[in-house]
């Protein structure tokens, strides 16, 4: 007995389910095709940005003068800067971040909590 198209899933949505993620047909990869942005960093660059950061939160520097600062400092673009602390933030590795407004309020930025 043969499926019809309608009858048939892309992949198994029992165990995405249990995974808490919702089911897609097709995909799309945020910033994919953006040029200039960089998901690679140095192990190196990575604990120098982490001592940097811990740094700049003691002097109460604000997130976005951190990512100016550190921008200029890798020489990478902010975005790059942003992308990292946002990794390094879902790691646990930067604490508290308090000062994104654009992010307050929001159910799924729990650094502000």
């Amino acid at each position: 007995m043969s499926l019809t198209l309608l009858e048939k899933k892309p992949f198994p949505l029992k165990n995405h389910v249990e995974l808490g993620l919702k089911a897609r047909r097709s995909t799309y990869t945020a910033l994919e095709s953006v040029k200039g942005i960089s998901f690679h960093w140095d192990l190196a660059e990575i604990l120098e940005f982490d001592k940097l950061w811990k740094e700049g939160m003691k002097q109460q520097r604000t997130t976005l003068e951190m990512i100016v600062k550190l921008s200029a400092y890798f020489e990478r673009s902010a975005t790059d800067v942003l992308l990292l602390v946002i990794d390094r933030a879902e790691q646990g590795k930067l604490g508290r971040i308090n000062d994104l407004d654009f992010l307050k309020g929001t159910d799924n930025w729990p650094y502000q909590r």
